[in-house]
């Protein structure tokens, strides 16, 4: 599994490959870009996300272990109590094409337009 330690290795040795295959992989695409004619400015601005990137898909999350020791003890959460309201009753205005069509059919036709002439 890609998250857990070869053999022979421990824990520590594996984070430090990791760190290394990800400076590794930053330092490979900053040479690509530079071959590519962007400037070195340019490639040292885009360094930090870079290394983010590599990192976050090397599968390491910075900040997951801080989160975790930071989260409250209990499991149980809280749940906002609902009051139970009644509800409105929802008018729909006409909209759009039916809009126009509900104000042009305000009034009847005259009742000469239905009688012969």
């Amino acid at each position: 599994m890609p998250g857990m330690p070869a053999q022979g290795r421990s824990r520590r040795s594996h984070r430090t490959f990791r760190r290394a295959a990800a400076l590794l992989a930053v330092a490979a695409v900053a040479a690509g870009l530079a071959a590519a004619g962007v400037s070195v400015p340019e490639v040292l601005f885009l360094a930090p996300a870079f290394l983010l990137a590599a990192v976050l898909a090397w599968g390491a999350y910075p900040g997951e272990e801080l989160l975790a020791s930071r989260r409250p003890a209990s499991s149980r959460r809280r749940v906002a109590a609902t009051i139970a309201t009644p509800r409105r009753r929802t008018v729909v205005l006409p909209r759009g094409g039916r809009l126009v069509a509900s104000r042009l059919a305000g009034r009847a036709p005259p009742l000469s337009a239905f009688l012969p002439a």
